[in-house]
């Protein structure tokens, strides 16, 4: 196994491991807000285990077009997550949530879905790229526009809870800065 399948191995174990933790604490009296939490870290976890198959040779392709599929799923579960903690108020609560951002993660969540869509986000076949500096080669599918598209409205919708992170930590919020370093740690 190349060292780019083995740190996604590692990725998705302590992800999967801290999702396990949180999801227990979570059913604890007082902990439902932790709940997302649990969320975060399991749609990290599926979205690294997906990884694997880039990195290892001799992966058939449609099994490779599948799992990208699948990480738009993830990632649109993560992304909505982290709206739920960041934007949900103290229970991180969908009811607390604004209606702006309610529509902007069930567009996001739409979004997810459709990507599983076959031929929406990719067109079918798959390319090989060398990461000379690493040592290891990648097989990924060839994104179609709307994939390209779809993925960086993963990333974009992330400034919501970033964003609002970040103003928290400015007017010194109690545990903001800790809750802006455990965003940022899953986007290092």
């Amino acid at each position: 196994m190349n060292p780019a399948a083995v740190l996604s191995v590692c990725a998705a174990t302590l992800e999967a491991g801290a999702g396990l933790l949180v999801a227990s604490v979570s059913r604890a009296p007082g902990w439902r807000s932790a709940r997302p939490l649990a969320v975060i870290a399991f749609s990290a976890a599926a979205y690294s285990a997906t990884n694997v198959v880039f990195a290892l040779e001799g992966v058939p392709d449609g099994t490779r077009i599948i799992a990208a599929r699948l990480e738009f799923l993830f990632a649109a579960i993560h992304a909505v997550a982290w709206l739920l903690y960041v934007r949900g108020g103290s229970s991180s609560s969908k009811r607390a949530l604004p209606p702006a951002v309610r529509l902007l993660g069930l567009g996001t969540l739409a979004l997810g879905l459709l990507c599983q869509v076959p031929g929406v986000v990719e067109n079918g076949t798959v390319e090989s790229m060398a990461v000379a500096s690493f040592g290891v080669r990648y097989w990924m599918p060839r994104p179609t526009t709307l994939g390209s598209l779809a993925g960086a409205w993963m990333l974009a919708v992330l400034v919501v809870p970033f964003w609002t992170l970040v103003q928290r930590v400015r007017r010194g919020a109690e545990d903001a800065r800790w809750h802006f370093v455990g965003f940022a740690v899953f986007y290092v």
